[in-house]
């Protein structure tokens, strides 16, 4: 998991991954990291979170979420 060193980012994927016991390494880049474009120009849509859960790579919090949702059995199955 790649971010941004910015607080309050990606809360609601935290929170659901320690409700479910679940490890997290997060890796945070600084605004200078960032502003050098290497780390910005290796991710799809040239944004952070980056999310890594083996071969399978996700961006954008949201999308995160629904598919840890999903592997964790916190994603609703119905309305």
């Amino acid at each position: 998991f790649t971010d941004l060193a910015l607080k309050g980012r990606c809360g609601a994927l935290k929170i659901m991954l320690a409700d479910k016991g679940q490890q997290l390494k997060e890796n945070l880049v600084t605004l200078d990291e960032w502003g050098k474009g290497e780390i910005k120009a290796s991710c799809v849509f040239g944004q952070l979170p980056k999310f890594q859960d083996g071969d399978l790579v996700l961006y954008q919090s949201n999308t995160i979420l629904r598919h840890l949702g999903r592997k964790h059995g916190a994603y609703g199955k119905n309305d």
